[in-house]
């Protein structure tokens, strides 16, 4: 799939189920949704220890926040996601890289 920024970013099943599901068993058959979060993010936050990754945020109806973390890599530009999980609210504190400030 491609992300906001029309970079690849890839997902295996064996991350999913064996991360993800695994840690989070409220994210079982949440693909789409964590792949409409790369797509089509509400925000992008900037990782606060590691700055080749990016959380991808999006709202769920239940008035929570999907976080994806993607991790990405220069050469070739792609990224891969590391975890998804729901969150309660937003961490204070946090750089928002989209939308931009500007925008």
């Amino acid at each position: 799939m491609l992300d906001y920024e029309g970079v690849e970013v890839v997902c295996s099943l064996e991350q999913w189920v064996t991360k993800i599901e695994s840690a989070h068993p409220d994210m079982a058959g949440r693909e789409r949704d964590a792949a409409d979060a790369i797509q089509r993010p509400a925000l992008v936050l900037r990782d606060r220890d590691h700055t080749n990754r990016k959380h991808h945020m999006a709202p769920t109806p239940t008035g929570h926040w999907l976080k994806v973390v993607v991790v990405y890599e220069m050469e070739p530009r792609s990224g891969r996601v590391l975890t998804a999980f729901l969150l309660r609210r937003l961490r204070a504190g946090d750089t928002v890289l989209y939308p931009r400030p500007e925008d």
